[in-house]
């Protein structure tokens, strides 16, 4: 496949966004045109909009119309084009057709009128004149003689409108791919100040914020923390404004953490020993309702029922917050092995009472959820927050991948098989209606939750 992004010289950032099976297309900015070129004419905009506005318009269609002259110029076909602010989220089908939306958001034909959107199915949708698609966020062009025609179809107007109102009017079959290949980075607009909506997975357009910090409790694996979370969550351009580090004042690399705040992350420095009151401390630190992320130090990276790598991390996440707030629920986390053969037999969603891996869990802080153990607190945490809510959400769509009883972490904080068993049987003592304590094989004892 030929994939292009679409780039302007001053936005060069953004080339991180894409590997090396892009090739960078520069984008025209309006900028270096000539101020009488006719485009600024033949261009149609509101006439209140900002002038500046209405040139970067122009200098985007100009972008799109130069890269269609170039795929017809070397007879490029299965073309891919996306703009540098698309994050792609799912994974490209193998084979497309026809011209395919991979990206972007229905709108009226007139924005005084309400419309509903359009049902679409899983996979491949054609378009029908009933709906109007906005953004050339990311779309497919299969042949280069189809690029030509859409050129052509364009070029010869007499007056332009914004390239996506265009492409609604040419005389091609178009089709929309669902759900979106690609949604909308939560950047700065180059064309509109001011701009606080983006396209998302079904097709709509709305603000995208990320509604969430990440926290990663560690001790005693600096060197581990670097090599993986913190690389994971920097190659999904995490923001490390919105990461905290919790690390001991004992740790012999104290002084290593601390100077991860010169690189921009919260850096937060405690004397509190163990797992569970760890957690309580995090409790304390954070806002009662803020969405948390909590992982482990040592992620490797997160896959789906399928075990190929989960695309965006950031987005991920965003769905399980907006998830837990559609049903009300405080407590989350992933399937605990990767293992596609025992997650792809599940459903998507569970509710009901099940272990999660404390390796990476979402929760809504709540000030009222104490924990009394340190070497049993997944399941604590499982417990509480079940019967706090009456359920807990498990996404039984990813999974994990981490090295468990590392050295140093857990292990290195007193955690072992009898601090363990402790603590366990401290829980089925106490809430003998959610969980009971039971011998393995191994000899090891483990806890199976229930409810009754």
């Amino acid at each position: 496949m030929n994939k292009f992004y679409i780039n302007l010289e001053r936005c060069t950032d953004r080339q991180k966004y894409f590997d090396d099976t892009y090739t960078r297309w520069e984008a025209t900015d309006y900028k270096d045109l000539d101020p009488e070129h006719d485009i600024f004419t033949r261009m149609i905009s509101m006439h209140n909009i900002n002038p500046n506005e209405h040139k970067a318009k122009c200098g985007c269609f100009l972008s799109h119309i130069n890269l269609w002259k170039h795929i017809v110029e070397h007879k490029l076909n299965n073309v891919l084009i996306v703009e540098d602010d698309a994050e792609q989220i799912n994974e490209l089908p193998e084979a497309l057709m026809g011209f395919t939306y991979l990206g972007g958001f229905f709108a009226p034909k007139n924005f005084k009128q309400k419309q509903s959107d359009p049902i679409l199915d899983a996979g491949i949708n054609c378009l029908d004149g009933e709906h109007k698609f906005l953004m050339t966020l990311a779309y497919y062009i299969p042949t280069w003689d189809m690029a030509e025609h859409i050129l052509m179809d364009i070029i010869n107007q007499k007056r332009y409108r914004a390239i996506d109102i265009m492409l609604n009017k040419i005389s091609i079959d178009r089709d929309v791919l669902s759900p979106a290949v690609f949604i909308e980075r939560d950047l700065p607009s180059m064309i509109r100040q001011g701009k606080v909506k983006h396209s998302t997975e079904d097709f709509k357009w709305c603000k995208l914020k990320d509604v969430f910090k990440i926290v990663i409790p560690s001790y005693q694996r600096y060197d581990k923390l670097k090599q993986y979370t913190l690389t994971y969550l920097d190659t999904h351009h995490t923001p490390k404004k919105d990461i905290f580090v919790f690390i001991r004042h004992d740790d012999k690399d104290y002084e290593k953490y601390i100077s991860l705040r010169e690189e921009g992350y919260n850096v937060v420095s405690t004397d509190v020993k163990g797992i569970g009151k760890t957690h309580n401390l995090i409790t304390s630190f954070f806002k009662s309702g803020e969405y948390i992320i909590e992982i482990d130090d040592d992620l490797k990276q997160l896959v789906n029922q399928e075990r190929k790598p989960i695309l965006s991390f950031n987005h991920a996440m965003r769905k399980i917050v907006h998830k837990m707030k559609d049903e009300n629920i405080t407590y989350s986390g992933t399937y605990q092995v990767a293992n596609n053969m025992f997650m792809s037999q599940c459903d998507e969603y569970t509710y009901d009472l099940r272990y999660m891996l404390g390796l990476i869990r979402i929760r809504k802080v709540c000030k009222k959820i104490h924990l009394e153990t340190n070497y049993s607190e997944d399941f604590e945490n499982c417990i509480l927050h079940y019967i706090q809510d009456g359920k807990i959400l498990k996404n039984n769509w990813i999974a994990g991948i981490t090295s468990n009883y590392a050295k140093g972490g857990c292990n290195g904080d007193g955690r072992d098989h009898e601090t363990e068993k402790k603590d366990k049987e401290f829980l089925a003592e106490k809430y003998p209606f959610h969980c009971k304590i039971f011998q393995r094989k191994n000899k090891r004892w483990d806890l199976k939750l229930k409810h009754k």
